[in-house]
């Protein structure tokens, strides 16, 4: 029976740093992507903002909706483009990195946020794509 309770333990220590980790890392790469989406927009689009001239799919669109429904708690307050990206799933931040969005977003704006990555951006896109699933 303690042996059964402190695999339990073991269990709930382990899944707690995974969680702890993932998060850290989501808000480093959800930062990264909307500081070169901020600079994508302001080259492409002066003064606007990218959450206004984002080019995304349906369910891009859809995520972004949701987002800002509750970060203006549908209306009721200013939206703020913090509490905008902070409500953004790490589903939708994910997908911005995969192959619909190459030549739109990827090759202009978003391979900057991942300097560090080979230096052909095709092979970035994918290790970053790989590594985010």
């Amino acid at each position: 029976m303690v042996a059964t309770f402190d695999l339990y333990e073991w269990n709930m220590r382990a899944a707690s740093s995974i969680l702890e980790l993932s998060s850290m890392v989501e808000v480093l790469v959800r930062n990264a992507l909307d500081r070169e989406l901020g600079a994508w927009a302001r080259r492409r689009h002066p003064g606007s903002s990218w959450l206004d001239v984002i080019p995304l799919d349906h369910q891009g669109t859809a995520d972004l909706r949701k987002a800002r429904d509750r970060a203006t708690r549908r209306d009721k307050r200013a939206e703020l483009r913090g509490r905008v990206i902070a409500e953004l799933p790490l589903g939708f931040w994910r997908y911005l990195v995969e192959t619909r969005y190459l030549t739109a977003l990827w090759v202009p704006a978003l391979h900057a946020a991942f300097p560090g990555g080979a230096p052909d951006l095709r092979t970035r896109r994918q290790d970053v794509a790989f590594r985010m699933q």
